[in-house]
């Protein structure tokens, strides 16, 4: 298969991992999860993706379809870190868009 999509996460289709709580805990600026292909690394970013939602954050995803702003992701953190929200953006394999991930 593929990725487990966020309504295949809500329908409780998939399994929570070993680090899953950890990870949706951490307070950093940047998580990477890394391994080799076909073991669940997308499915678990999504998860915690929904369980950040959960706890009030706001959460996106970049589409691989569409290009990466970074200046547009770092002007929209600034005015949502002036409200006082949380954000989280998940980059998906970002290698393609490696430049503008430095960037951010």
């Amino acid at each position: 298969g593929g990725a487990a999509t966020y309504g295949d996460i809500r329908a409780g289709l998939t399994f929570e991992r070993d680090r899953e709580f950890e990870l949706k805990k951490l307070n950093r600026l940047v998580t990477s999860i890394i391994g080799v292909s076909g073991v669940g690394k997308s499915t678990l970013a999504r998860r915690i993706l929904l369980g950040l939602s959960d706890a009030g954050w706001k959460c996106y995803e970049h589409r691989p379809e569409f290009p990466l702003s970074p200046d547009e992701w770092i002007g929209f953190e600034r005015a949502l870190s002036e409200k006082g929200n949380k954000a989280v953006l998940l980059i998906d394999n970002c290698p393609a868009f490696q430049r503008q991930v430095n960037t951010l």
